[in-house]
């Protein structure tokens, strides 16, 4: 039983404190990774006119197809070497870093795209700058910490 002086957020204060920064970092982090993810195809599938890129539904199931693919392969070829080589300090900065620009991407894309009315190839390299970013903020945070 916890008496009146204690406070039921009292193991938050047990040593050692980094544990529990590194552990609330963590799950803050993974929390924009996820609202990122669910922002992705929004984004790509709203009309031009209400601020998204208004692809079809082939091109967003085809552009994040071949993100899947090349994110599996390049995760099993690189990303060991990766950890061994850079550490997973650098690794994690390298994560947290990719975050900002993962989500600035949705606001460059906007406005390319309705700069050129349409999608075309400066949004389309926008998009691989964007997914190539999402990669980098999801799987270096997960690999960094396990």
């Amino acid at each position: 039983m916890l008496n009146q002086r204690e406070s039921k957020w009292q193991f938050l204060h047990t040593d050692p404190p980094s544990s529990h920064s590194g552990f609330l970092n963590y799950i803050s982090l993974m929390f924009l990774d996820m609202a990122n993810a669910v922002l992705l195809p929004l984004m790509y599938s709203t009309p031009l006119e209400y601020g998204g890129l208004g692809l079809t539904p082939f091109y967003i199931s085809t552009a994040l197809g071949c993100f899947g693919i090349i994110n599996a392969i390049f995760q099993a070829k690189f990303l060991g070497n990766w950890t061994r080589n850079l550490g997973r300090r650098r690794l994690y900065q390298f994560g947290i870093l990719s975050v900002p620009v993962s989500f600035s991407m949705f606001s460059i894309m906007k406005y390319f795209a309705q700069k050129a009315g349409g999608v075309g190839t400066l949004v389309w390299i926008c998009i691989v700058v964007h997914l190539a970013s999402e990669a980098g903020s999801s799987w270096l945070m997960v690999r960094s910490l396990v």
